[in-house]
C-alpha cells in the first residue's frame, strides 16, 4: 500500500509539472525567437488571462475533495454524475468570465501601458489556452479517481507538443501573436484528443452536453463580439433547454441554489 501511494503521488507530480512547463512552451519560443521585448508583452497577456484558471483550480478543489468522498461511500456512477453536474456548472461560470475579458478588451485595453497594447491580438489564444486547461481537470480528477495518475502526464504533453507544432508552423506568419494563438488551439487541439481517447478507453459515458461544454473555448477563434453573442445564446439554450443540462442535473443545480440561499438568509437572521 505504501508503495502505491508514493507511486501514486510520483506520477501525480510529474504530470504537474508537465502542466507547469507547458503554460510556458509558447513564451520559451518567443523569448528565444524574437527577444525580451516581445516576450515582456507576450508575459504581460499570459499573465492577465490566468486569473480565470487560478479561480476555477480554486473552486476545483473544492468540488473533487467532495467527489472523491462520494466516489469511496457510493461508487463511479454517483460520483460521476456529481462530477459532471459541477464542471458544467463551473464551466459555464468560467467561460462567462473569459469571454467577457476577451470582449471588453478594447475597453479595458485603454488603459494599460501604450507599450503593450500591440499584444492585444495575443489575448484570445491566451485565454483559450487557460481555458482549455481549467476545462481538462475533468479528465484529471476522474484519472485520479480512476487511479491513472499518469493519463495526467499524457494529456499534458499532447497539449505541449500540439503548442510547439503549431508554434513552428505559425510564428513564421504571425509573430508572437501565432506562438500565443498556438498555445491555445494547441491545448485544445492535442489536449482534447487525449481526453477523447482516454474516454473512449475506459468506456466512460458522458452527457452529450458535457461534450459541448468541453469544447466550448473554440468560441475564442471568433471576433470578441461574435464569440460573446454565440455565448449568450449557449446561456439562453443551458437554461431554457435540457441540452446542456439534463434534467436531473437541473434538479441537483437547483437544490444546491436553495440550499445556498438559505444558509445565505440564516447569516442575516
Amino acid at each position: 500500500m505504501l508503495w502505491q501511494v508514493v507511486r501514486f503521488g510520483l506520477v501525480a507530480m510529474v504530470g504537474n509539472l508537465l502542466w507547469l512547463g507547458a503554460q510556458y512552451v509558447s513564451f520559451y519560443l518567443t523569448n528565444r525567437q524574437y527577444g525580451k521585448a516581445t516576450a515582456g508583452v507576450f508575459g504581460f497577456f499570459l499573465a492577465i488571462s490566468q486569473p480565470v484558471f487560478m479561480l476555477a483550480g480554486a473552486a476545483w478543489a473544492v468540488v473533487f475533495a467532495h467527489v472523491a468522498r462520494q466516489w469511496e461511500r457510493e461508487g463511479p456512477a454517483p460520483a460521476t454524475a456529481i462530477l459532471e453536474t459541477a464542471f458544467k456548472a463551473m464551466t459555464m461560470a468560467t467561460m462567462a468570465m473569459t469571454v467577457g475579458l476577451y470582449v471588453a478588451a478594447p475597453w479595458w485595453g485603454r488603459i494599460i501601458p501604450e507599450g503593450f497594447r500591440a499584444g492585444l491580438p495575443m489575448l484570445g489564444g491566451l485565454l483559450m489556452f487557460f481555458q482549455c486547461v481549467a476545462n481538462l481537470a475533468l479528465v484529471t480528477m476522474l484519472a485520479k479517481l480512476q487511479e491513472r495518475p499518469g493519463v495526467i502526464s499524457l494529456v499534458a504533453l499532447a497539449g505541449g507538443l500540439a503548442n510547439a507544432i503549431l508554434a513552428w508552423w505559425w510564428m513564421p506568419q504571425w509573430g508572437a501573436v501565432g506562438a500565443a494563438w498556438a498555445a491555445g488551439a494547441g491545448m485544445l487541439a492535442g489536449g482534447g484528443l487525449a481526453t477523447a481517447a482516454y474516454l473512449v478507453a475506459v468506456r466512460t459515458r458522458l452527457h452529450a452536453g458535457t461534450y459541448l461544454v468541453l469544447a466550448s473555448p473554440v468560441l475564442l477563434v471568433l471576433p470578441a463580439w461574435l464569440a460573446g453573442a454565440v455565448w449568450l445564446i449557449v446561456c439562453v439554450i443551458a437554461v431554457a433547454t435540457h441540452q446542456v443540462f439534463s434534467r436531473p442535473q437541473k434538479h441537483v443545480l437547483r437544490s444546491v441554489w436553495d440550499r445556498s440561499l438559505n444558509q445565505v438568509r440564516a447569516l442575516w437572521r
